[in-house]
């Protein structure tokens, strides 16, 4: 996210769905590994309404680009190139010109959300797409894993090998030297559908 954004504090979802890709008792923050280190993808959470989703996130282009910022649902820059779309248990963020969604999500119920489509980039341009049965980083394409946070303030991340849960408020270059041993990675080589933990110490 930009400098001086103020990021949202996520609510907690029993369970976050990205491309059959399952993680539970975490907050809605989604990271990516980049070149600069983690960058948070998005925020997603759960309005004071029941079944809202409040989408907060950077629009990134192909050349890593910061092209439109979307905070709550709402748009705070890029209205001339994208536009939103939200109801009572939904939000889809798309591009105008193309009609190509960003991202799209609805909660299945209070506290599950779901990711039905993503077709987006990291600040480094590396594109990530989601659909229905599957995500795609880079090359490699991921389903049927599934993390469980156990209720602490972790984010999820999306690397070329895999998934991991980490410290969320830790996105900032200056905080990516964490002990692997901080988090549990989920190596998605192959789909399994294995329930691990994340091993974050106290």
């Amino acid at each position: 996210m930009r400098e001086g954004l103020r990021l949202p504090q996520p609510s907690l979802w029993t369970e976050v769905d990205l491309g059959q890709n399952t993680f539970a008792d975490v907050p809605g923050s989604v990271l990516a590994e980049t070149d600069e280190g983690r960058r948070e993808l998005m925020v997603l959470e759960a309005g004071d309404e029941s079944r809202q989703v409040l989408l907060t996130m950077d629009v990134y282009d192909a050349e890593g680009r910061d092209v439109a910022k979307l905070q709550r649902n709402v748009l705070v820059s890029g209205e001339e190139a994208f536009a939103v779309t939200a109801s009572a248990s939904s939000v889809t963020l798309s591009e105008k010109g193309t009609g190509r969604t960003v991202v799209e999500a609805i909660a299945l119920d209070r506290g599950r959300v779901q990711v039905l489509q993503g077709n987006l980039f990291t600040p480094s341009g590396d594109r990530l797409a989601i659909r229905p049965d599957r995500l795609i980083f880079q090359v490699n394409t991921f389903a049927g894993h599934h993390l469980e946070g156990q209720g602490q303030d972790l984010a999820i991340v999306v690397g070329p090998s895999g998934f991991s849960l980490s410290p969320a408020r830790q996105t900032h270059p200056s905080w990516q030297e964490e002990s692997s041993a901080m988090f549990t990675r989920c190596r998605a080589v192959a789909p399994s559908h294995s329930r691990e933990h994340a091993n974050v110490p106290s």
